[in-house]
């Protein structure tokens, strides 16, 4: 965080988070239509639209609700035509690989190993 006190930081990161909620709702909106894919949309792509968009404007924040419009239309056209190919199908199912070791499980049996009756110093001899 660049911020320096407690408060600054504080809202950094909320402005962190209503970045990504923008983002988010323009990544809905490029793919809220019949027939598209929500897996096919790309994040950072839509992170890159809107960079650009904002960038390009001369005057931020926009002056009007139809400047606002404008822009909003735009980055979901743009975002709209950089979708991700469909997926292919899967050819396995998702399951829990069991691991395979050469040593054997640990059993309750295990817990009562017999513990060294002497110090260190007093089984090594030098």
């Amino acid at each position: 965080m660049r911020s320096q006190s407690p408060k600054l930081v504080t809202q950094e990161i909320w402005g962190h988070l209503c970045c990504h909620y923008a983002i988010r709702t323009l990544m809905m909106d490029a793919v809220d239509h019949p027939g598209r894919d929500p897996d096919r949309d790309p994040f950072a792509a839509a992170l890159r639209i809107s960079r650009r968009s904002i960038a390009r404007q001369t005057a931020f924040p926009p002056d009007s609700d139809h400047a606002i419009w404008r822009l909003w239309c735009h980055a979901t056209g743009e975002l709209i035509r950089r979708l991700l190919p469909r997926r292919q199908p899967r050819a396995n199912p998702h399951v829990v690989k069991r691991k395979h070791t050469k040593w054997h499980d640990k059993r309750t049996r295990h817990h009562k190993c017999p513990q060294p009756k002497r110090l260190p110093e007093q089984a090594a001899v030098i």
